[in-house]
């Protein structure tokens, strides 16, 4: 049976956090711990594709909001500056595409506190 947002099965047991039938070394053993809205500096060549791919599985499972490109690209803003005239009052969980790091202006759309995740290289 499918989990419900606790993580717990209907059943009352833990949920798999794979897919049934996986390797039960995987299990989710009560309820999941609260993320904080995450905001995932995107570096090209750095495996951030991976990572914002690791993300987007933990927002898309915990029903999270993210700020996507609003002409439907990976990048938000990227190469020019984070945008500015996106909806003020809207505020997103995650933010993992392309973009240029600009503190203050993502945290305008985030929630309380995020957390930032800078993916670095050395050149």
């Amino acid at each position: 049976a499918a989990p419900d947002q606790t993580g717990l099965s209907p059943e009352g047991g833990p949920a798999a956090c794979s897919q049934p039938g996986t390797d039960t070394r995987f299990l989710c053993h009560g309820r999941p711990t609260r993320i904080p809205p995450i905001v995932l500096v995107k570096t090209h060549k750095t495996g951030s594709s991976t990572a914002a791919q690791i993300v987007n599985r933990l927002g898309d499972r915990r029903n999270k909001r993210f700020m996507s490109p609003p002409d439907g690209s990976r990048m938000l803003g990227w190469p020019g500056p984070f945008p500015a005239d996106l909806e003020e009052r809207a505020t997103f969980d995650i933010i993992s595409s392309h973009c240029v790091y600009n503190r203050s202006l993502m945290r305008r759309y985030m929630g309380a506190s995020p957390f930032f995740v800078p993916l670095l290289r050395e050149p």
